[in-house]
């Protein structure tokens, strides 16, 4: 027991240090726009923006993966949870999300930055986000736009697909409880990550997902 609380302890701090590495790529700059006139960033500021956005936010759908596949073993198969969820494992888990987040972060800004700009260089948004940037480049981008869709499966969707693995997995066990602390406990054990990923994911579904406001770009 003593194992998994430290390692619960870990994620959570993992998790809320990434967020605000997360959050601080944005915020700071727009609260500079809000407070000046000059609405401005510059051409490589708007490329490092973007550089890290995808990074943290990749790296932020990944770990949130690790945390339900680590309530998964620890609800489903508790005896052996130590020797699955092993501190070998975990961070080689963690090295791996990383990886794949500097990759898929250095394609897709390489792929968009590298493509011709038109002479507009006005943003209707308030920070350098991929779609409105595709908007101000002059070339067809169908094809970047599918490499940006199948890299956006492999870090959001897949992640989100083994959350909803581990949660359908989860709350299988939990039904079949015949003690009402024993269900009690476990469900408060996954209830701060579940309120974690469904804003997490929440955001960018309602963003994203919702019918096209016939192009107004403002609506957007």
């Amino acid at each position: 027991m003593r194992h998994k609380i430290r390692f619960g302890y870990k994620e959570k701090r993992n998790l809320s240090v990434l967020e605000i590495c997360y959050t601080s790529v944005i915020i700071p700059k727009t609260l500079t726009n809000l407070l000046s006139e000059r609405q401005t960033i510059s051409f490589l500021g708007c490329v490092v923006q973007m550089y890290f956005f995808i990074f943290f936010g990749s790296t932020e759908c990944g770990l949130l993966a690790i945390m339900s596949y680590d309530r998964y073993v620890a609800i489903c198969y508790p005896i052996p949870y130590s020797l699955i969820m092993n501190r070998k494992v975990t961070i080689s888990l963690a090295i791996a999300v990383s990886i794949a987040s500097i990759v898929v972060s250095c394609e897709q800004t390489v792929a968009i930055f590298t493509l011709p700009f038109c002479r507009s260089n006005k943003i209707n948004h308030f920070f350098c986000e991929v779609l409105p940037i595709l908007r101000l480049i002059s070339t067809d981008t169908s094809l970047i736009k599918a490499i940006l869709a199948f890299l956006a499966v492999a870090v959001i969707v897949d992640p989100f697909l083994l959350i909803i693995t581990s949660y359908a997995s989860i709350i299988c066990v939990i039904l079949k409880m015949r003690s009402g602390e024993g269900r009690r406990k476990a469900f408060s054990t996954c209830s701060s990550h579940l309120i974690t990923v469904t804003l997490f994911y929440g955001s960018p579904f309602i963003t994203y997902m919702r019918p096209s406001s016939n192009g107004s770009m403002d609506i957007d």
